[in-house]
């Protein structure tokens, strides 16, 4: 008798109840959202290529579906699954870059958090557009866009894919090219990145076009801290909403506010005896380290002038100005305050200034570095999240920034609450998100009108199943957000959100018109999902892809 698949595998092999089992099925969204959907009867920890061909096989001799796991940072546990079916867990399979100077291009292997990407591109003065989280991982963060800072001035990292490999469920490693001639070569290359993530297969490495610093001279960044008050997150809102009718905004400039709405403090121990915590604490493998202790609340702007015309360009100063003063940054309440916002905004973490000052050019690749949040997340806590997007160029008018103050400030002020805010600038006729996915060649939607970004986190102390109290006062504030944002349409007119930050009902087949810009691209995935994956192994979890069903 031949030997079965599971018998050569020499990773780890996890049966439900087995030793080590509950801290690898711990992920992310686990004490957030529904854990039932992230119980998987086996986790595979392949070693190499090789397990995961036999995870493969060893799926499709038993009939069940595979979930991929590359960082875990899915809000609601898509990288996860439940029932009898495995969750491949690829964090460290593919973790290898390699610089290929004679095609200009950087292979990186999925299984990287964006630190360590990162840290390859800017030894060779080279850059990429990426997210700010330093933890996530670079398959599935690639896979949804790759959206952050720089998404004005350079669009998403997908938009600087050259190629791909992917291993699909008939057991073949296809190299995927962006401009490939070939229709079904295409059409995965279109669906890969932008459809949901894992539904096509596994994604093994990817060939990235890196940009160079030595094109953008006189780039400038922007960074400073400011402790959080509701008069200065109003000024800030306000520029923020302004910007949407500025539709000739130069496409250089990028510029995005956090607001933490309690303080960080992340001691070496546990505070609590809550799951993300004692995770925190003590397990770092697997949840990740954090990058610094302690935050005060406050205020944190983010922006970069990136010198898209070179050498010759004169820089302009104008939007951090503006930004700047209505922030009143080095304007504190009397004379400590103002020395204690500066002191601070001197400190360094991790070897990068907390605050950046525009006068002096600054390396993009540098840059980069001094966006990423250093922590796994904002707070060791469950959450309850919303992602909007907006295509309004009037929010100004709209109230939405008096409004989404009081409400932010109105949760500051809740015992045991911890909210988050942040706002990203994304529209304008140059900006890069727009017109480079003009072209239609991935499947990411909303990009052809995109002004702002908002993202509201609640995360709040209740763990466990069930509508505990804090539980419930989340969930009831983003009803009230929910409100005002899409109900009244101060921020938007329709319900439109992004994979990564997918949240609330999570049957794809049910809530594909907020992910996916119209019934014609969703259709057309179906059938890329059925002709790569027919027997639907890759459909572990229901923010999948799943074929249409047959009539």
């Amino acid at each position: 008798m031949s030997a079965l698949p599971l018998d050569r595998f020499k990773g780890r092999v996890l049966f439900r109840g087995a030793d080590d089992y509950e801290r690898y099925r711990y992920q992310y969204a686990l004490t957030s959202v529904d854990a039932s959907t992230m119980a998987p009867a086996l986790i595979l920890v392949p070693k190499d290529s090789d397990d995961v061909v036999l995870a493969v096989q060893h799926a499709d001799r038993e009939g069940i579906v595979i979930a991929l796991r590359t960082g875990g940072h899915q809000l609601s546990g898509a990288s996860s699954t439940a029932g009898p079916n495995l969750l491949l867990d690829l964090r460290h399979t593919w973790s290898h870059t390699i610089w290929h100077p004679d095609r200009g291009l950087l292979e990186a292997g999925v299984s990287q958090d964006l630190g360590t990407f990162h840290g390859h591109l800017a030894a060779r003065g080279q850059f990429l557009p990426h997210g700010q989280c330093r933890h996530v991982m670079l398959g599935g963060h690639v896979q949804t866009g790759g959206s952050g800072m720089l998404a004005r001035a350079f669009g998403l990292l997908s938009d600087h894919v050259e190629a791909f490999e992917l291993l699909t469920a008939d057991g073949r490693r296809r190299l995927v090219q962006r401009g490939a001639t070939d229709p079904d070569e295409a059409d995965l290359y279109w669906a890969v990145l932008g459809g949901s993530p894992g539904s096509f297969g596994i994604l093994t490495r990817v060939f990235f076009r890196p940009l160079r610093d030595a094109d953008h001279p006189h780039a400038r960044g922007l960074k400073f801290l400011v402790p959080y008050h509701p008069d200065r997150l109003r000024a800030v809102l306000d520029v923020m909403a302004e910007l949407t009718a500025e539709d000739d905004l130069a496409a250089d400039h990028d510029l995005t506010v956090t607001v933490l709405g309690a303080p960080q403090w992340n001691p070496p121990w546990a505070k609590t005896r809550a799951r993300d915590e004692l995770m925190r604490a003590r397990d770092p493998a697997l949840y990740g380290q954090d990058g610094h202790r302690a935050l005060p609340r406050a205020i944190i702007v983010y922006g970069q002038w990136s010198n898209l015309g070179g050498r010759d360009q004169p820089y302009d100063p104008s939007l951090f100005d503006r930004i700047r003063r209505a922030a009143g940054y080095g304007r504190g309440h009397g004379l400590v305050a103002t020395a204690f916002e500066r002191a601070l905004n001197q400190i360094h973490l991790d070897g990068t200034p907390l605050g950046i000052a525009p006068e002096t050019p600054t390396p993009i690749s540098h840059l980069t570095r001094a966006w990423m949040f250093l922590n796994v997340r904002e707070f060791a806590l469950p959450y309850v999240k919303r992602v909007y997007l907006s295509n309004r160029t009037d929010v100004a008018d709209t109230d939405w920034a008096r409004l989404t103050t009081q409400r932010f400030d109105a949760m500051v002020h809740q015992r045991g609450m911890r909210p988050l805010l942040q706002v990203q600038h994304q529209g304008g006729r140059h900006a890069r998100y727009r017109t480079l996915g003009a072209g239609d060649a991935t499947a990411h939607s909303w990009r052809g009108d995109t002004t702002l970004v908002c993202l509201l986190d609640a995360f709040h102390p209740d763990q466990g199943p069930g509508p505990t109290p804090a539980r419930l006062e989340a969930e009831r504030w983003q009803r009230g957000n929910d409100e005002v944002f899409l109900g009244q349409g101060h921020f938007a007119t329709e319900d439109r959100r992004f994979s990564w930050g997918s949240y609330g009902e999570v049957d794809l087949d049910r809530v594909w018109h907020h992910y996916i810009d119209g019934a014609d691209r969703y259709a057309r995935l179906q059938r890329i999902k059925q002709r790569v994956d027919p027997a639907g192994r890759f459909s572990a979890h229901a923010f999948g892809i799943r074929a249409a069903p047959s009539t």
